[in-house]
């Protein structure tokens, strides 16, 4: 069975640019699994210097060994970054169509750094990444937007994250599935 692809998506937002970004086959033997990969992986990109704000932070979406395996129970994946909070690295968990779909888009998470200067969006469509602007979406609730990428993306599932920049006080979140009627299921807060 196929469970690993050891390689993530690297999604620099400052630089515009999407890559592969190759997970070396010891991690993979020592970390099993989203969470183990993703530490190991933040461990190797951070100086130490990093903040939660800062435009060195990396979110990391990390799925699971048996992700797109077709398992039952095994839909999760992991996120992880350091916390405005507690300026150390988190973890939040969500289920849902997210880690599977990783799992058969040949990558196994996707790492997210930088600042992006205008608000946009990562498609992965038939195995291509690519980053897209999304000015005409900004200011819209998430069921217009979820609406709106459906009907530009017909056929592709809609998972979205949303994080307000600004004030940080209170609860940020994140949703990696669509919602269910008005409310976003599978809601993983970031804090």
């Amino acid at each position: 069975m196929h469970t690993s692809e050891r390689r993530y998506l690297d999604v620099d937002l400052s630089a515009e640019t999407v890559r592969d970004y190759e997970i070396p086959a010891e991690w993979t033997e020592s970390h099993i699994g989203g969470r183990g990969v993703a530490a190991r992986l933040l461990l190797h990109e951070f100086s130490g210097r990093e903040t939660a704000l800062s435009s060195g932070n990396i979110l990391v979406f990390a799925a699971g060994p048996l992700q797109g395996t077709g398992v039952l129970g095994a839909g999760r994946h992991v996120v992880m970054a350091i916390s405005p909070k507690t300026q150390s690295v988190c973890d939040s968990y969500a289920g849902g169509y997210l880690g599977h779909e990783l799992g058969q888009s040949d990558y196994d998470g996707i790492l997210f750094r930088g600042t992006a200067g205008e608000p946009t969006y990562l498609t992965l469509l038939s195995g291509r990444a690519e980053l897209r602007p999304a000015s005409d979406l900004w200011g819209e609730g998430t069921g217009a937007t979820e609406d709106v990428l459906r009907a530009r993306h017909p056929g592709g599932r809609v998972r979205k994250a949303a994080f307000r920049s600004g004030n940080l006080r209170g609860t940020h979140g994140m949703w990696a599935e669509s919602r269910a009627g008005k409310a976003p299921r599978g809601s993983a807060p970031v804090t």
